[in-house]
């Protein structure tokens, strides 16, 4: 029996700890056919929660959106795990540094040119039976602009998550090393 727990206990740890972070795949590559630009930006999660998953969901309020349904659909297929279309996955794992109590994750967005907005952080824990999983929703509202061909920089987008309260904190110095330490290629 003890062997049994110890071995579930292993390959728990190596699933939840494997789960990739968006700094394992940030994207650098903008397309000017696309009128891409890029925001850089970091999370930091207060009283985060293990065996929690979390996604951060965005939307474009406007720009140069295809016009196309078509074109939109081959567009949505494109996109890998971890950047869909209008989320970013933080999975299981623990931050890309530690600051503190809070993990903080380092992640980018690639888009057309445009006006964009988080409206929200979707946790759904799962500690591994059913009576014990649910979605938790904080609403967010932080608006940003992509600027063709440019790299800009958001901030740190800081989260308590029990009491729903966010706070967007420049952080830009300590930031611009981060990324540099991960892809040099980021430069804000």
């Amino acid at each position: 029996m003890k062997k049994a727990i110890l071995i579930l206990l292993v390959f728990g740890k190596l699933f939840w700890g494997c789960a990739p972070l968006p700094s394992t795949t940030l994207k650098t590559e903008m397309s000017s056919f696309k009128k891409e630009g890029m925001i850089a930006a970091t999370l930091s999660l207060e009283d985060k929660r293990m065996m929690s998953e979390y996604t951060l969901k965005y939307e474009q309020i406007n720009g140069t959106g295809s016009k196309s349904l078509f074109v939109d659909q081959l567009n949505l297929k494109k996109n890998d795990f971890v950047y869909n279309n209008g989320q970013v996955k933080f999975g299981y794992s623990a931050g890309d540094f530690k600051e503190g109590n809070k993990d903080v994750y380092l992640f980018n967005i690639i888009k057309p040119a445009g006006k964009y907005r988080i409206y929200e952080l979707d946790i759904f824990h799962n500690s591994g039976s059913q009576l014990n999983q649910y979605n938790y929703k904080v609403p967010l509202d932080i608006t940003f602009e992509i600027v063709e061909g440019k790299i800009s920089y958001l901030g740190e987008i800081n989260i308590f998550i029990k009491d729903k309260i966010t706070k967007l904190i420049n952080s830009i110095e300590r930031d611009r090393v981060k990324f540099r330490e991960i892809n040099p290629n980021i430069i804000f």
